[in-house]
């Protein structure tokens, strides 16, 4: 018997172990996240910081342009519901986890330090400065640096997770409060605020944005990364919403027909606009849905949620899903280098590439981002030494 099992044990060890299964559907969602978070920051700085402003300018153009940037904005959370959609189905391994951990603090100063160091040297603002670069750099301090904000959000989910894969897989009522709690805390705080800045200007005709705390000290998810940000509490509901989903897909896409998740994108896109319009002539200032303001709005969640329907009927076949797989399943080096990419690039482009429309002018300058982004990491990759650092 005991013969028997030492070669039944080696045979084991010997026989190859299946590959994963990919999942088409999730290699779609993080597709369109990393062409959207390109263009996002694209357009950003093709004709200035802040180019769509109702307030200052209502032609048909500023209008029209608003929109897209409501339609395609926000797309981050995309990552957080996938990543809770895969992590929660696996086995932890604490080593491996605390390893992935590390790397991504790693990663986030290597690039922070990096694209710092080549946005001053190409710069005809400052000279370049070793000690500033590396200290700033370190610090994450400075506006060129503010796209690593996801990186932060994800070592904080990495931090997390553990807790959560535990209460997940043995106490599930637990987990489910957690995520019930984050949904109201976040989610509902941002309804009030929302509904506050409605009625102050509907009543006294003032309206500052105050971004006020309803749960006063009862709110572990406040914070001020960024003077813009509320804090990452929302990443939370979307990471668990990724287990969640994963337990119930079939349920899920019984409930959620195609109809019905155009209707919502639709309908929440609308809202979205509105809002957004309203924020916008009401402040004077530019409000923007799909950058730094609308992750934690109950609408952008309801259009996750229906976009992610949509994606589960992609299966993943044809010339053109190749790309998108392929694309998919390399994100992370495209985030790295696109920033760079732009920073070294656009007051270049901006200079002797004379193209009409400041729509055109960003899809064709974000194309051209992504492009050299997509052969700068392919060369990466092929270089042992410099893949360890786009994935």
């Amino acid at each position: 018997m005991c013969e028997k099992e030492a070669a039944l044990t080696a045979a084991a060890r010997e026989t190859p172990k299946p590959a994963k299964k990919k999942i088409p559907s999730l290699d779609l969602m993080k597709f369109m996240g990393i062409m959207i978070v390109v263009f996002y920051h694209c357009r950003l700085v093709v004709g200035g910081i802040y180019n769509v402003n109702l307030a200052t300018d209502r032609s048909l153009d500023q209008y029209f342009f608003y929109g897209v940037l409501t339609l395609v904005g926000p797309c981050v959370p995309f990552f957080f519901l996938v990543n809770g959609y895969l992590l929660f189905d696996h086995a932890l391994d604490m080593k491996k986890h605390i390893r992935r951990t590390l790397h991504f603090v790693v990663l986030a100063l290597f690039w922070s330090v990096l694209t710092l160091g080549l946005t001053i040297w190409e710069s005809p603002w400052g000279e370049f400065s070793w000690k500033y670069t590396i200290k700033h750099g370190l610090l994450m301090d400075t506006v060129w640096l503010y796209h690593l904000w996801f990186m932060g959000a994800m070592v904080i989910l990495y931090i997390f997770f553990p807790m959560l894969k535990s209460a997940w897989d043995h106490n599930r009522k637990g987990f489910y409060f957690f995520l019930a709690a984050c949904f109201i805390i976040v989610f509902g705080n941002k309804a009030l605020n929302m509904a506050y800045n409605v009625y102050a200007w509907l009543r006294y005709h003032v309206n500052y944005d105050p971004k006020i705390n309803f749960f006063s000290m009862f709110n572990p998810f406040i914070g001020d990364y960024h003077t813009y940000w509320d804090g990452y509490g929302y990443i939370f509901v979307y990471f668990c919403l990724g287990a969640v989903l994963r337990e119930y897909q079939e349920k899920f896409n019984e409930i959620m027909k195609p109809w019905i998740c155009i209707l919502g994108i639709v309908v929440t896109t609308a809202l979205l606009y509105l809002y957004g319009y309203f924020m916008t002539l009401s402040t004077g200032e530019i409000w923007q849905s799909g950058d730094q303001y609308g992750n934690d709005i109950v609408f952008s969640l309801i259009r996750v949620l229906c976009i992610f329907g949509l994606a589960g009927r992609y299966k993943g076949t044809g010339k053109l899903s190749k790309f998108i797989n392929y694309v998919g399943n390399n994100t992370m080096g495209i985030y790295f280098i696109h920033y760079v990419i732009r920073n070294l690039t656009v007051r270049y482009f901006r200079a002797f590439v004379p193209i009409p429309g400041y729509l055109l002018k960003t899809l064709v300058y974000s194309a051209l981002v992504f492009l050299v982004s997509w052969a700068l990491m392919e060369v990466f990759k092929r270089i042992p030494v410099l893949k360890k650092l786009i994935a």
